[in-house]
């Protein structure tokens, strides 16, 4: 029950009811994250564009940056799901709060630039590749997905291009 509350109030950004759930249950994003659930409340929460309540759940369980879905046909961080839809303050927090979650790549292969180019979202692309930079993490630019396509021209099957 607490945990579909949890879910609720993360598709809702209601932070007040995550705080009246960790009050009742200082654990409960840990038991959640130890469930059978396919999503985080973070996956949840950055789906539904809810940046307030992606701040306050990153304070209490900042490792969910890292947590892949379980979907089990198209595995993601949240950040993948922030570049795929174009929210900029979202990346800008999972980033600075997560920073080795820019290097994570989906189960195929894709990089949060990769889902950022082919969703056309180029001023998430931009904010990406400026973390990178800034991360010294440059090199995520030539990964290749499962299909050798790459962002960077050159030795790569396919280069992936805006629409």
């Amino acid at each position: 029950m607490d945990n579909e509350r949890l879910f609720e109030a993360a598709r809702k950004g209601n932070i007040k009811v995550l705080h009246d759930l960790l009050g009742k249950n200082p654990l409960i994003l840990t038991d959640v994250a130890l469930s059978c659930s396919r999503e985080t409340p973070l996956h949840v929460a950055v789906k539904a564009c809810q940046l307030h309540f992606v701040r306050e759940i990153m304070k209490h369980k900042p490792e969910y940056a890292g947590e892949m879905s379980k979907d089990g046909k198209d595995q993601r961080t949240a950040l993948h799901y922030a570049a795929a839809n174009g929210q900029l303050e979202i990346i800008n927090e999972l980033i600075s709060t997560c920073p080795k979650s820019i290097t994570d790549v989906t189960i195929y292969g894709e990089t949060s630039l990769h889902l950022a180019v082919k969703n056309n979202q180029f001023p998430a692309f931009s904010t990406l590749v400026k973390w990178l930079e800034k991360l010294n993490e440059r090199p995520v630019i030539n990964f290749r997905d499962r299909d050798g396509n790459c962002l960077a021209s050159g030795n790569c099957s396919k280069t992936i291009q805006f629409k």
